[in-house]
């Protein structure tokens, strides 16, 4: 059907929109612009080059995304099962079918199942143009099912296909992320141009720079095997450099013979486990001279008798000024800051911090999550905490001392009570979304809050006291009615709960259930055949849900279910227009 309206946009050259539409995600750009216009739904179709993350995409935008493009128009694409998007693969494949992705470039895969891998990697051959690829082994999400038990015979299965595939496409590949690096030793790898490993030994990595002449980046952890660096020179044509060393200590001379070969070598990132004589800035300044990024983190052991002297040796101008790398000491690790500076910080920790920087607050300003353990706290006062925790009742007083409560966005704490220290929460915590309370919530706490509605809570993680559960459930749809995300730790005595908690949070999209205990007996149908509630749940139009159940390996009894769960009245989006919505669907994805 034909719009008759027009927009603003109408009046600018394809040309230019396209220019437009590389500062966006793909998802950005159907949502933002689809539906303006014809002349807007014309350059949309236009388009040939979308780039497509579905990390934690809401089901709604999901399918809006799939059923307004079409594959060649996709250069890059990035597909999640994880909680809050699992299922996600199989569902894509359900639109369309790897051979469509004819322009495809990148592909990304996060914690894929292993049905939709075996698919995936079996056509994986097909796509021609693409460049670059990232994959985790060990994330694989594996389902459950009374055939499917056997984890290891799976992994090795996997093995198998990935040595078939690997041999086919890595040699086209100009980038490349895996986990681990046992699969190529054997393989030409004639024009990756930039490589990262999660894992490898020092023999391998030698091999694997001798089968990838054309090596400009690298970003490796080296975590077993000998540590023999006489065997290995990294090679010349490197400019960028992430190198991690696990549980062997390093010292300057190997560090310097290691790198001695990396002539063209622009960005260096170390994380070394070492001896003191890392920590000697004139070495460092003769290794580094020709650098333009430099970000270090050490764990050795300084004697506060020569950290002085030992920070005497950055305080040059090559530091301080030329290059304006400044360098800290704290909990036994020497780090660049601000890069290294660490982003969370505990109260009962209290560590003198050490800094060649004019002052610390380069190093607070970096702190976005703090931790109160104990009544005792620092003097220091954090402007930038996101993640508040207070694992100790303590008073309102103590926090504002060293908190800046408008930036918190995410408040933990011990019982629902202590939330009343902080009524009224619009003012007091303005940008909180999400709350998480560790104990119990009971009977006496929901009604010492019968007078408060905490709207501004979006996500809410809530253990639930068995005795009173459904006193307590129905007035948490009072309490907190924008939830959208609940997670939910507590043993389920009855799927009804589930089902109830699910159907009372109006504007619920996802929902994870973590028990430590299994169902009832009666109910245990229900790992093998989920459907058999769906249609128990009112939100849920049955002919478009399905569910998933994951197998964790030596994890007992305890198990996950996830919900990812669209609203079924429309709502406006809005961005740079508001957005004609579709009915919403619901997908149920289950975990054990």
């Amino acid at each position: 059907m034909m719009m008759s309206h027009r927009c603003f946009f109408d009046l600018l050259p394809a040309e230019l929109l396209h220019i437009l539409f590389s500062y966006f995600s793909g998802h950005e750009i159907l949502i933002s612009f689809y539906d303006l216009s014809d002349y807007m739904n014309a350059i949309l179709q236009s388009y040939s080059a979308y780039k497509l993350n579905f990390k934690s995409i809401s089901r709604y935008n999901f399918d809006h995304i799939c059923r307004n493009i079409r594959p060649e128009q996709i250069i890059s694409l990035t597909l999640c099962d994880s909680d809050d998007t699992s299922g996600q693969s199989e569902l894509f494949f359900s639109y369309f079918q790897i051979q469509q992705f004819i322009r495809l470039q990148s592909l990304t895969l996060i914690e894929i199942e292993f049905k939709s891998l075996e698919f995936i990697f079996y056509n994986l051959s097909k796509l021609n143009q693409l460049r670059s690829f990232s994959f985790n082994t060990s994330t694989i999400r594996h389902t459950y099912g009374p055939m499917d038990l056997n984890f290891e015979n799976k992994l090795q299965q996997i093995n198998s296909m990935l040595i078939h595939t690997y041999a086919q496409i890595l040699p086209q590949l100009k980038f490349l992320n895996l986990n681990g690096g046992w699969i190529l030793e054997s393989i030409q790898l004639s024009n990756l141009q930039h490589l990262k490993l999660g894992s490898c030994s020092i023999d391998k990595l030698e091999t694997i720079t001798h089968l990838a002449p054309q090596l400009k980046s690298l970003d490796i952890c080296i975590n077993f095997g000998e540590m023999n660096f006489q065997s290995i020179i990294l090679p010349s044509q490197l400019t960028r450099l992430n190198l991690k060393i696990d549980f062997f200590p390093v010292s300057m001379d190997y560090m310097e013979y290691f790198l001695s070969n990396c002539f063209y070598l622009k960005h260096l990132e170390l994380h070394l486990t070492g001896f003191t004589d890392l920590a000697d800035g004139q070495r460092w300044q003769t290794l580094t001279n020709s650098l333009v990024t430099f970000n270090f983190k050490f764990d050795t052991h300084i004697c506060f008798k020569v950290i002085e002297q030992i920070f005497d040796s950055f305080r040059t101008s090559f530091w301080l000024e030329e290059k304006q790398w400044f360098v800290a000491y704290y909990n036994d690790y020497l780090f660049s800051i601000p890069y290294f500076a660490p982003e969370q910080v505990d109260s009962s920790y209290q560590s003198m911090i050490y800094s060649i920087a004019s002052d610390n607050t380069i190093f607070y300003n970096h702190v976005n999550k703090f931790t109160v353990r104990k009544d005792k706290i620092g003097k220091y006062y954090f402007t930038n905490i996101n993640v508040l925790k207070l694992k100790y009742s303590i008073s309102l007083k103590y926090v504002l001392r060293i908190v800046d409560l408008n930036q918190v966005k995410h408040l933990s704490i011990l019982s629902l009570e202590y939330l009343l220290k902080f009524m009224p929460i619009s003012k007091k915590l303005p940008s909180l979304y999400e709350l998480s309370v560790k104990n119990d919530i009971t009977k006496h706490a929901i009604k010492r809050m019968l007078t408060y509605s905490l709207e501004q809570i979006q996500k809410l993680t809530i253990r639930i006291n068995d005795k009173y559960n459904e006193y307590i459930i129905e007035e948490l749809f009072r309490l907190f009615p924008y939830t959208k995300y609940l997670i939910y730790k507590s043993h389920i005595p009855s799927i009804y709960i589930m089902i109830r908690l699910i159907n009372g949070f109006e504007y619920l999209l996802n929902a994870s259930f973590i028990s430590c205990g299994p169902f009832s007996n009666q109910e245990q149908i229900f790992r093998y055949d989920p459907d058999v509630i769906v249609s128990r749940i009112k939100r849920l139009t049955y002919g478009t849900s399905f569910c998933r159940i994951y197998h964790i390996p030596n994890n007992g009894s305890e198990f996950i279910i996830n919900w990812w769960i669209e609203e079924q009245v429309g709502f406006f989006l809005c961005n740079t227009n508001i957005i004609n919505i579709l009915p919403f669907y619901s997908y149920l994805a289950i975990k054990i």
